[in-house]
C-alpha cells in the first residue's frame, strides 16, 4: 500500500452507482458487475485490489483541517475542508506484491479523480496536504498524455525567512527516493516549486537514485550541487540542491 486518500464529502451519502459509471467513463474499466454494500465498494483491476470505504463522519482529529493549511496555492482550502461531514478512504492493495509504485498509484488517482466528480465531493485529503478537485482531476488527466500526474503523488512545500525561501519534497519516499530540499535560496518561490517539481519528475520517471557530490541541472549549463546531509524541513537525511 503506497498511499492512503481520503476523498472529502459535504453530505453523509455515497453514490456508488454513480462513481462506478464516471471511472468507466473516465478510464474505459468496467466495475459493474461488483456489487457493493452500503459504506465499502471493492474491486480489482488486472491483479490489484481498490478498496473505497466510506466513512459517514469528518476525518479524525481535525486532521484534514490542518493539512489543508498546507496547501498555499488554494486559498479556500481551509474553509472548504471544514465544511466536511464524510470521507470515503481510498487504497490500493497488491496482494501478489508483483506491482511496483508507480502502477499502484497510477490506479489510485484514477480512483480518487473520479471519486472527486461526485456531486458532494470537495477535497481529497493525502498527507501533508488538501488538494481541490479541480487542481487533483486537472493532473490526473495528465495520464491521457501518457505524464505521469507528479503532484498527485508529491507535496511540494515551501517556506520563506529573512535569509531566502526555502523548499521540500514530501512522497518521493513512497519511490524508494531520497526527498529533496532547497534551503534559503534568493529564487522566487514559483521558481524554487517549479525546480523541486522538475527534480522530482525527473527521479520518478526516469528511476534515477541522486548522490551525494553529483549534480544535477534543468539544461546542459546548470549544474546545480547535490549534498546529502540532515534534513531541515523534515526527520532524516535529504539530498539539498544549491539553487
Amino acid at each position: 500500500m503506497f498511499q492512503v486518500s481520503n476523498v472529502l464529502l459535504n453530505s453523509t451519502h455515497i453514490n456508488w452507482d454513480a462513481f462506478k459509471r464516471q471511472f468507466t467513463e473516465d478510464w474505459d474499466i468496467d466495475i459493474s458487475a461488483e456489487s457493493p454494500d452500503k459504506d465499502c465498494l471493492v474491486f480489482t483491476v488486472d491483479w490489484l485490489c481498490v478498496s473505497c470505504m466510506f466513512i459517514p463522519a469528518p476525518v479524525p482529529n481535525n486532521e484534514a483541517v490542518l493539512y489543508a493549511e498546507n496547501n498555499y496555492t488554494w486559498g479556500e482550502a481551509v474553509e472548504v475542508t471544514s465544511s466536511h461531514q464524510a470521507h470515503v478512504i481510498v487504497s490500493i492493495l497488491d496482494p501478489l506484491h508483483t506491482a511496483d509504485a508507480i502502477e499502484c498509484l497510477l490506479l489510485h488517482t484514477k480512483v480518487v479523480s473520479s471519486l472527486l466528480k461526485l456531486d458532494n465531493a470537495i477535497g481529497v485529503c493525502q498527507s501533508p496536504t488538501v488538494l481541490s478537485p479541480e487542481f487533483y482531476i486537472h493532473e490526473a488527466q495528465r495520464i491521457y498524455q501518457g505524464v505521469l500526474p507528479i503532484l498527485t503523488w508529491v507535496y511540494i512545500g515551501l517556506y520563506q525567512d529573512e535569509d531566502g525561501v526555502s523548499g521540500f519534497t514530501s512522497g518521493l519516499n513512497k519511490f524508494g527516493k531520497d526527498e529533496i530540499e532547497i534551503i534559503r535560496s534568493q529564487q522566487e518561490g514559483y521558481q524554487i516549486y517549479d525546480m523541486l517539481a522538475s527534480i522530482a519528475a525527473y527521479v520518478i520517471q526516469n528511476n534515477v537514485k541522486l548522490k551525494d557530490g553529483e549534480t544535477i541541472g534543468m539544461g546542459p549549463e546548470q549544474k546545480l550541487q547535490i549534498t546529502r546531509s540532515e534534513g531541515v524541513a523534515m526527520n532524516g537525511e535529504s539530498l539539498k540542491i544549491a539553487f
